[in-house]
């Protein structure tokens, strides 16, 4: 089992993986391309969140960006709150899309999701550091 301390650097380690897209993905909205790092974290988001696998866990082994059970979890978890179900067709047309309009009308949809994951990552964070009493 991990500790407390771990699984706390890891929220905190999604909320700045999070932030770093954001600051990538805005920089697109305004004309740039996609980065070569911005495409490859993209890209290990979409692999572990493939919706064709019906095995949750199988992610979970590798050390890898976007593997680890609080990013899969979290993810879900927003996806979820925010109307982002269909991320990989967000993600996708980020990455892919040939048509202009829809490529930047994802573009913000990706980024109000990462921008709620960073938010919910830093809460689970910041709740983690508070004192537990049964």
């Amino acid at each position: 089992m991990y500790s407390d301390s771990e699984s706390r650097s890891r929220y905190l380690s999604l909320a700045f993986r999070s932030r770093r897209a954001i600051d990538g993905l805005r920089s697109v909205v305004a004309g740039a391309e996609v980065e070569q790092r911005l495409s490859a974290s993209l890209d290990k988001l979409l692999a572990a969140n493939d919706q064709e696998s019906d095995n949750f866990v199988h992610h979970l082994g590798r050390n890898e960006d976007w593997t680890q059970f609080e990013d899969l979890s979290l993810v879900d978890e927003v996806k979820g709150d925010t109307g982002t179900d269909d991320l990989q067709v967000i993600v996708e047309s980020v990455l892919r899309g040939k048509d202009l309009e829809a490529r930047r009308k994802n573009i913000r949809r990706l980024i109000f999701f990462l921008s709620a994951l960073e938010s919910r990552a830093l809460q689970y964070y910041t709740d983690a550091r508070q004192p537990r009493f049964a």
